[in-house]
Order: C-alpha cells, then sequence, then structure tokens
C-alpha cells in the first residue's frame, strides 16, 4: 500500500494546501492525563442552563424506555468537542461496523462523524478533486450531488444502471475508449465514482454482489476512489416467504467496502446515515474510509462548521448504548418491514391504475422509499418539469421531476414519487392524480393513450 505522502497526492489542491485550524489540531491533547488545558475559549459548562436531558425512546424490543444525560456527558455535548466526533460514539460505530462489514480495525480505516452523510460526501468531493477533475456517476444518480459537484467545477460522466445497478460492460467501455470517445477524450482520467447501491435513490433498486466485484476491480484497473453513499442500506425490504432469521443474522447487501478489504484496501469510502433510521433532523451521518481522505473531510470541518451537533451525537449515542448492536437491528428491520408493507401497497396501486391502462411503468423496488415512474407521455410532452408544474399541481398531486436526477441535463418521461409519509388511505388517490394528469396530457394533443409494456 502507498505510503501517506504518496496517497496525499491524490487530494485536491486545496486540500493538500489547507491550513491547519491550529486551536482544533490541539484538542485531542486536553484528554491526556494530568494536563491543565489553558487551549481553547470554551465557556464554562456552569453558564448552561441545561441540567439534564430526559428523552421518551422506543427500546430494543418495541417497549418505552427513559434515556437520561447529564452531569460529564451532557456538559461535553453542549460544548466545543472534537472535530470528528464524541470519541465514545466514535469508537462504539467503528466497533459495530468492523462487525457488520467483516472488517477488522486496523491503520488502513477509520471514521468520522459529520452534520448528516451528504455534509461529508459534499466535504469529500472537495477533498479529491479539483475544477476540471472527472467524476463518474450512475445515472440516474441521487440529485443533491449535482449542484455540488457543478458548482466545484467537475465534470460527470454518466455511467448507464439496470435493474441490478451499474452496467459493468458499459463502465469498461467508458473506461477502455476513455482517450477516443467523444465525450471524455479531452477530460483527464476520472479520481471518483460516486453510487447509492442500496435502494438507490430514484431508482430503488440495489445492486447484485457480481455488480459490486466488477466495478470494484475497474477501481483498481484504473485508480479510482468509489465513494459509496449507502443511507438505505438497512432499509432493504425482509424477503417475504424467506426463513425467520434473528435480525443479527439476516443476510445483508455485501458492501463495497468490504470487499475493498480483500481486493483493493484503499478504494472506498463508504457514507451511512441516522436520517432514515432515527431522525433527519438530528443531522448525523459517518463516513469510513482511508484516514488521508477522511483526515482532509476533517481538516475542512474544523475551518468551517467546527464539529457535528454534540447534542445530536449523545443522543444517538444514548440511544445505541441502550440498544446494544441487537437492539440496532432489530429497530432497523421493523423500519425496512414498515416501508416493504407501504412499498407493496403502493406498487399494487401503482400498477393497476397506472400500469394497467398503459400510462406509467417502473421497476420493483428491494429497499427505500420511491417508485421511479417513467410515464407514457407524448413526445411533445416529454418534460417531466413542465408536467409537474402545468398538469400534475393542477390535478393536486406532487412528485420530483426526472431531470433533476440525470447527470446531463435532458428532457425525461421519469418522475420520482416517494410513498414514505403517504398515508395507505392515500395511496389509490394520489395514483389516480397522476392518471389524470397523464391522461389531460394526451387530450390536449388530440390523441389516444397507446398501448406500453408493464
Amino acid at each position: 500500500m502507498p505510503g501517506n505522502e504518496q496517497r496525499r497526492v491524490k487530494l485536491s489542491h486545496r486540500a493538500r494546501t489547507r491550513p491547519a485550524a491550529g486551536i482544533r489540531t490541539l484538542f485531542p491533547k486536553e484528554k491526556v492525563p494530568g494536563m491543565i488545558s489553558l487551549l481553547a475559549g470554551k465557556p464554562n459548562e456552569k453558564s448552561f442552563p441545561f441540567k439534564a436531558l430526559t428523552i421518551d425512546t422506543q427500546g430494543a424490543d418495541g417497549e418505552d424506555v427513559k434515556l437520561k444525560v447529564d452531569g460529564e456527558e451532557l456538559a461535553e455535548a453542549l460544548n466545543y468537542g472534537l472535530t470528528p466526533g464524541i470519541t465514545g460514539l466514535v469508537q462504539w460505530l467503528m466497533e459495530f461496523q468492523a462487525r457488520a462489514h467483516n472488517r477488522p480495525i486496523g491503520p488502513d480505516w477509520r471514521l468520522n462523524l459529520g452534520a448528516g452523510s451528504q455534509d461529508l460526501i459534499i466535504k469529500t468531493f472537495e477533498a479529491m478533486m479539483d475544477r476540471g477533475d472527472v467524476i463518474l456517476a450512475e445515472d440516474p444518480v441521487y440529485a443533491g450531488v449535482l449542484p455540488a459537484l457543478e458548482s466545484q467545477g467537475c465534470r460527470v460522466v454518466p455511467v448507464p444502471t439496470n435493474r441490478d445497478g451499474i452496467i459493468v460492460s458499459q463502465l469498461q467501455h467508458i473506461l477502455e475508449n476513455w482517450e477516443s470517445a467523444p465525450m471524455t477524450k479531452d477530460l483527464p482520467r476520472p479520481k471518483c465514482l460516486y453510487t447509492s447501491p442500496t435502494g438507490g435513490n430514484p431508482s430503488g433498486t440495489t445492486q447484485t454482489e457480481a455488480v459490486k466485484e466488477g466495478v470494484l476491480r475497474e477501481a483498481i484497473k484504473h485508480d479510482f476512489t468509489i465513494l459509496e453513499d449507502d443511507p438505505y442500506y438497512y432499509l432493504e425490504y425482509p424477503t417475504a416467504g424467506a426463513p425467520a432469521s434473528s435480525a443479527v443474522d439476516r443476510p445483508r447487501p455485501r458492501s463495497y467496502w468490504s470487499m475493498d478489504y480483500e481486493w483493493g484496501n484503499g478504494h472506498v469510502v463508504r457514507f451511512e446515515s441516522f436520517s432514515k433510521l432515527i431522525g433527519a433532523g438530528l443531522r448525523v451521518g459517518f463516513a469510513m474510509g482511508p484516514a488521508y481522505i477522511l483526515d482532509a473531510v476533517d481538516a475542512h470541518t474544523a475551518n468551517t462548521n467546527l464539529q457535528p451537533s454534540g447534542l445530536s451525537q449523545v443522543v444517538i449515542y444514548s440511544l445505541l448504548r441502550n440498544w446494544g448492536s441487537e437492539g440496532f437491528y432489530k429497530h432497523v428491520d421493523r423500519t425496512a418491514a414498515m416501508y416493504r408493507e407501504k412499498a407493496v401497497r403502493f406498487e399494487e396501486c401503482a400498477r393497476r391504475i397506472l400500469c394497467k391502462p398503459g400510462l406509467a411503468r417502473f421497476e420493483t423496488p428491494t429497499a427505500g422509499m420511491f417508485l421511479w415512474l417513467e410515464l407514457n407521455l407524448p413526445e411533445s410532452k416529454a418534460d417531466t418539469m413542465a408536467f409537474i408544474s402545468e398538469k400534475a399541481v393542477p390535478a393536486g398531486v406532487l412528485a420530483v421531476p426526472g431531470f433533476v436526477f440525470l447527470p446531463l441535463p435532458q428532457r425525461t418521461k421519469y418522475v420520482r414519487v416517494s410513498f414514505s409519509k403517504l398515508a395507505d388511505e392515500d395511496f389509490e388517490e394520489a395514483c389516480m392524480r397522476l392518471k389524470r394528469a397523464v391522461e389531460a396530457c394526451w387530450e390536449e394533443v388530440g390523441e389516444s393513450v397507446p398501448e406500453v409494456g408493464v
């Protein structure tokens, strides 16, 4: 494995030349036994009006549990803290991730916390890429990353996908023909590939292990870093009719980050989030990867927002300590089962009301909370941004126009619909309103709806 200085060359110019945050680099020294710290301008905890935090929560088996945070733990959470996160929570997550992904704790990786996983992803983009650098991205791709890449002046090269995820043969073709293909011949070689492999947003599909193996082989061969954004990892739906197993033992997808330990050891940064599992407003996510990359991310944080919220961290840490690993798995499996039930019911309505009359089609989601609908619109109306504003909104229904998920700007017939917060009694009415909006497009052009495959 290359040494740290050799690997730091892969960082962006800004990351390599960013001055250290002088005070924060010394924060860990305050933990040295016997140290008298005259270092930081931390406020005295006695000035804080909060004496204790009591939270009514759900226990590992769904029972009511009351948690209390007070004393030194609360004082630490309310004050300036370490940039990578509260030490106890970081250690808990490292031990959990080592078991969950079969990757022993060692010098080849570390973990840090951020203000949600998107905070860490955007800072990783900035740490890895300069203006004009290239990133590969699955197509369609999570819409939240595209504005950041554009504002950083990065070039995005799309990689086609299907129900199994990234099409490896297409990725190989792009890389093997880089210097001759019109789209890439004037571009530098890619530094990263961004993907959301489980219950992809917006597609709802999950990459197979064979796909991940193929993509990782290309990353090693062509020396780019896979940015594995996996907020729906624990929301993969349990298989109906599968043999009963404990929450801990239930098979889960093998991650790129797990494979990287065996194959590449340094070609993957993995991002996870508590937003879909515990509370989106808490704004806490975490990343695992090579220390030289996460050090650069922490340096960015130390010079901007300083740290993730200490109060949010201590709430999550208290909950995880109460649950333990088994309790966490039980909770996420209950959550995944809830979303599966909603997905099954919403899909039934969508297939009956939209697909059967030939108004839409989609792939059955395997995780998460979305359907990626291809609407059967007239070619003159094949712009779902206009469709949403001119037809769907007047019909009383909202969805996300598909163009925001496309790495390259273009018209599209796709929309993303979310069923996560939709009340069961509204499933049918939501589909009926979409149906009326699509039919209105065909009435406007004076044609009947042509038949399409479901």
